[in-house]
């Protein structure tokens, strides 16, 4: 079971400690020496705007290296400032996506373990993880608090999302902008939230675009952009950004934890306004959840074209078929 510890090192040293030992009780001799991460700490430093974390990969047998290829490029256009991806087991394919943008320097890649004795068996971890998703900090909410913690003093907002959903601003051009709008209009109320969550709307696999010239069919995202006009209830399914400046520990969907403590789900989360903020686009073959009558009877009877996507389509397409064929994963 992990645990997060605090470690104040107090004001009174000179500059930023480089190491931290660990120890059981107090003045206990240290065995160990522990790296501290202090960029962005030192002054002067200008936070950037998002980083974007990708849950753990864990699957050899998936290829979805056109999917990701996209889905960066998305973020790229949207104005993310770097992703970062946890690698247990990925495809061939995938692993070159990732070593790929990784030597361009925009893409970060932790490999990951499982803690102690846990196996770090590839086709295990989403059983291993499911059994304990919802305890407070559980091995599958390790990567998503170690990837807030790696940017808390460099980025102003740190979002984890899958790559099969993306937050899609309703007026801004980018995802910071709209953040420091919605931030702003938060302050005005006199809140001061530690995750903005936005509400899931379905564009589902068969509502999909004929392939053009400059719309290919590895285009996922591009090529659907028909969804559910009703969205899913706030918190349900919904997915955020967090603010670095209070969140300390993340789940999937939300912040577990910031600087006051466990996160009140009534003051510290805001949820964002879908008309005019933002709503999280959701890519699937059916609704999210156990039961699929809602589904069929209040979601997919009532579609919209929503091509909010198309605003960076040309920069979004030219980029991932320049990266596909460099890779050798499409044809010339």
């Amino acid at each position: 079971m992990p645990f997060l510890v605090t470690c104040r090192a107090g004001r009174n040293l000179r500059g930023i400690p480089r190491v931290v030992s660990l120890v059981a009780y107090a003045c206990e001799p240290a065995t160990n020496a522990l790296r501290v991460l202090n960029q962005g700490f030192s002054a002067p430093y200008t936070k950037k705007g998002l980083a974007l974390c990708h849950k753990f990969i864990f699957n050899p047998a998936r290829d979805f290296s056109k999917r990701l290829v996209e889905w960066v490029e998305v973020a790229r256009a949207w104005g993310v400032d770097e992703v970062m991806v946890y690698e247990g087991a990925a495809h061939p394919n995938v692993t070159k996506v990732l070593r790929y943008y990784q030597k361009e320097g925009y893409l970060k890649v932790m490999p990951w373990t499982s803690p102690g004795s846990q196996p770090s068996i590839p086709h295990l971890y989403r059983t291993l993880y499911d059994t304990q998703r919802f305890n407070l900090f559980s091995n599958e909410n390790v990567p998503y608090t170690d990837c807030l913690l790696r940017h808390i003093a460099t980025h102003k907002y740190v979002a984890v999302w899958d790559v099969d959903e993306f937050m899609l601003p309703a007026t801004h051009p980018s995802l910071p902008a709209m953040m420091d709008a919605a931030k702003a209009r938060a302050e005005s109320l006199g809140l001061h939230p530690t995750s903005y969550l936005a509400r899931c709307s379905y564009y589902f696999d068969d509502l999909t675009e004929q392939p053009t010239n400059d719309l290919p069919e590895y285009l996922y995202s591009l090529r659907h952009v028909t969804r559910t006009v009703r969205l899913t209830p706030p918190a349900v399914f919904t997915k955020s950004i967090h603010d670095t400046s209070y969140a300390l520990g993340l789940h999937a969907h939300f912040a577990l934890v910031n600087l006051a403590g466990p996160v009140d789900r009534i003051h510290d989360l805001y949820h964002l306004y879908p008309g005019h903020e933002a709503h999280l686009a959701h890519y699937r073959s059916k609704c999210q959840g156990e039961s699929q009558v809602e589904c069929e009877t209040d979601f997919r009877p009532y579609l919209t074209r929503d091509t909010t996507m198309w605003r960076h389509r040309q920069a979004i397409s030219n980029a991932a078929r320049r990266v596909l064929m460099k890779l050798n994963l499409i044809l010339p």
